[in-house]
């Protein structure tokens, strides 16, 4: 049964019919049911089922992640949350597919962290026994240590690690610790990229490389 909100002029919430109507973000959301299909797949059908199976199981371990990475970008998607964005990220610009007509992410190319902040520039790692050492060109023009790094790990087979607001940026250092370094698997992703703490306005994330 839909129940409408707020009188004759206000949103709908429930079923009627065959239509489901929901608040999302603020915005009342309507939508048909589907419909039952009776042909079978195409090619192209087949290879979108593939790409959004391959992106989940990319994402698993990000969800939470990117749903303080993509924060500030919900004010422009308002029927959008940030599961959402980040899966249309992935499916946009990290697919590869290969001469078998394979899916598969690339890492290099995804951003756990979204934003128009500025970048950390000149940023590199090395891993020195269990800590792993990120370096970067510190940015001077902060004298109230507004700005912050944002850290981001992933094994896509095992898990993810995010370090939020750890360090001022002026320091241009930070070693890290955290139990993925020593369960890297088939390869530790790395993510670098800046918060300003006041504003709470994030850059896009640089990615550092991959740890074996």
């Amino acid at each position: 049964m839909a129940i409408l909100n707020d009188g004759p002029n206000g949103p709908i919430r429930g079923k009627f019919g065959s239509v489901f109507a929901y608040m999302l973000n603020g915005q009342n959301i309507v939508r048909g049911r589907r419909k039952v299909r009776t042909t079978p797949p195409s090619k192209a059908e087949l290879l979108n089922r593939q790409v959004t199976k391959v992106t989940n199981s990319f994402l698993n371990y990000l969800f939470p992640i990117v749903k303080y990475g993509y924060k500030n970008l919900l004010k422009d998607h308002p029927t959008k949350n940030a599961a959402n964005l980040a899966q249309s990220h992935v499916r946009k610009e990290c697919i590869r597919i290969d001469a078998n007509n394979e899916p598969s992410v690339r890492p290099e190319l995804f951003k756990p962290l979204r934003g128009t902040l500025f970048l950390p520039e000149n940023a590199q790692m090395q891993l020195l026994d269990d800590e792993l050492y990120i370096t970067w060109t510190p940015f001077e023009n902060d004298p109230q240590d507004w700005v912050k790094l944002n850290v981001v790990l992933l094994n896509v087979e095992e898990g993810a690690d995010m370090r939020a607001a750890i360090v001022p940026a002026r320091m241009g250092a930070y070693r890290l610790k955290s139990g993925l370094l020593t369960r890297r698997g088939k390869g530790l992703h790395v993510y670098i990229g800046f918060e300003d703490s006041y504003s709470e306005e994030l850059s896009d994330s640089v990615y550092l490389g991959r740890l074996d």
